[in-house]
């Protein structure tokens, strides 16, 4: 997984304005799950912009308590490790919520 490339050239060109060239240089080395990685984001910077989307900015202490609510209700129905949930939204910040939720209940998400 660490040699594809995910970027398309736009968002290369809008990390490289950024100044973060060592994310496009350096692949990451990480044996944590995302959630908790997230999980020590979210605690180190927490009014840190997390996503930004067509005008619109969460951070990471929104996104925290939104995906962890939507988690919760997706436990509710049953989410949870080894079941599967089917995210169809459109490229945006709830996209982000949605897939951070499912991955937080347990489940993977398709």
């Amino acid at each position: 997984m660490s040699s594809i490339d995910f970027l398309d050239e736009d968002e290369h060109a809008e990390l490289f304005d950024w100044g973060n060239r060592a994310v496009l240089t350096n692949a990451a080395r990480v044996s944590a799950p995302v959630t908790e990685l997230f999980a020590a984001q979210a605690t180190r910077s927490r009014d840190a912009v997390a996503v930004a989307f067509d005008g619109r900015q969460m951070s990471y202490g929104e996104l925290d308590e939104l995906s962890n609510r939507l988690a919760h209700h997706l436990v509710g129905l049953g989410a949870g490790p080894g079941q599967r949930v089917a995210v169809l939204l459109p490229r945006s910040a709830d996209s982000v919520v949605a897939i951070l939720a499912v991955l937080k209940s347990g489940a993977a998400y398709l």
